[in-house]
């Protein structure tokens, strides 16, 4: 029996991805198994997984049901047992399999009945990318629970800027913004501050609590939706299907949210009469997935890479530390701390120290990394996920 990763090459190094194939390996670590191999080209994972039998499992990765419907010829043509990870409210994948996924409606119902309870009603949702499955089915359970006439939905046809014009034209006419990732909603801010048109008292939430969610400024609030927990708990359904003898099964998990100073830390406390959906959720057009690029996805990379020592390496490069000082401070010698340092700076596109110094503070608060670094001190584990 053995764990095979198959993924999207469209999904393969995104962030998210990335988070989904640690939580595989975390867990199969943890049971003391081999680590899962991880495939993006069909014909080498086809040749592989040809040579195991109904015991073993594939986990597929990507965010495009076109990708699923295109494979599914090779897996009704294998023995081993398929394991999707999908982020929407149905996976209807045309090829037997076991699904793991994140409740997206319950989170969308949170969010509108948290606005409501913080008396945000009228609502943009803004960057929805039409080529992500994930984003456009967000956009139609939120149009679900939202009224027409407190309602619009901003949807990214070319360049994200053009977007954030067009809710610019309009941000008066609402008090709150939902964005498809911590990532946009940070992107969004910074527009909004360039073009002097940001007030606290404009609600930002956003999907995913990401590490960037937690360091930037005072925080963007997030709903989770946990990548890691995700590919986790695919390796986990792999080998309780081989304890328990099922043959498919579903897992829906929970999210979270998790409030910050995008939404003045406000506290959630639960309507009475909490938003109820209307009308039929409408079926997605089947279009490709981009991956997050850019400074950002860079960024989050590079800190859900990161163990403490490095956290704390980035610190001291915010706090403008010399490298003896980092030295003293990671109990690094010099020469370890430079050369970890020409590292950071070749993953932000091996500009100098002085440049990704400026670029890390743009978005990352130094006092909550440090706020981090302090509340895990000696954890040995990666710290984001």
């Amino acid at each position: 029996m053995a764990i095979l990763i198959l993924c999207d090459p469209h999904y393969f190094n995104s962030p998210w991805c990335d988070n989904k194939i640690r939580g595989i390996q975390d867990e199969i670590a943890r049971r003391r198994d081999k680590k899962a191999k991880v495939y993006t080209d069909l014909q080498a994972f086809e040749s592989a997984a040809a040579k195991l039998d109904h015991n073993s499992t594939v986990i597929i990765l990507y965010d495009n049901i076109s990708y699923a419907q295109g494979i599914a010829p090779m897996m009704a043509r294998l023995a081993i047992h398929p394991i999707i990870t999908y982020t929407a409210t149905e996976v209807h994948a045309p090829f037997y399999h076991s699904t793991v996924s994140t409740d997206i409606e319950s989170s969308i119902r949170c969010i509108v009945d948290y606005l409501k309870t913080c008396g945000k009603t009228r609502i943009a949702n803004v960057g929805i990318n039409v080529n992500s499955w994930s984003d456009v089915t967000r956009a139609e359970i939120f149009s679900r629970y939202v009224t027409d006439s407190k309602r619009r939905v901003f949807y990214a046809m070319g360049d994200m800027q053009d977007c954030f014009l067009d809710f610019l034209a309009v941000r008066d006419e609402f008090d709150a913004v939902l964005c498809p990732n911590d990532h946009l909603a940070i992107s969004l801010i910074e527009f909004l501050k360039k073009h002097d048109a940001y007030v606290p008292s404009l609600f930002v939430i956003s999907h995913g609590d990401t590490a960037m969610a937690r360091l930037y400024d005072k925080g963007i609030t997030s709903i989770t939706v946990d990548h890691y927990m995700v590919g986790k708990s695919a390796a986990e359904m792999h080998y309780n299907r081989l304890k328990y003898g099922w043959t498919s099964a579903t897992v829906l998990l929970d999210n979270e949210l998790k409030i910050r100073g995008s939404t003045g830390n406000i506290p959630y406390r639960q309507s009475t009469t909490p938003p109820v959906a209307s009308g039929t959720l409408p079926c997605s057009e089947q279009t490709l997935y981009r991956i997050p690029t850019g400074t950002l996805g860079t960024i989050e990379r590079l800190l859900t890479n990161s163990d403490l020592a490095e956290l704390k390496l980035l610190y001291c490069l915010l706090a403008g530390y010399s490298a003896e000082k980092t030295g003293e401070y990671c109990f690094l010698s010099t020469e370890a701390v430079k050369y970890r340092t020409r590292k950071i700076c070749k993953a932000l596109g091996g500009k100098r120290k002085v440049e990704v110094s400026s670029i890390l503070g743009k978005y990352i608060s130094k006092e909550n990394l440090l706020a981090v670094i302090e509340e895990f001190e000696g954890a040995k584990e990666r710290l984001f996920h």
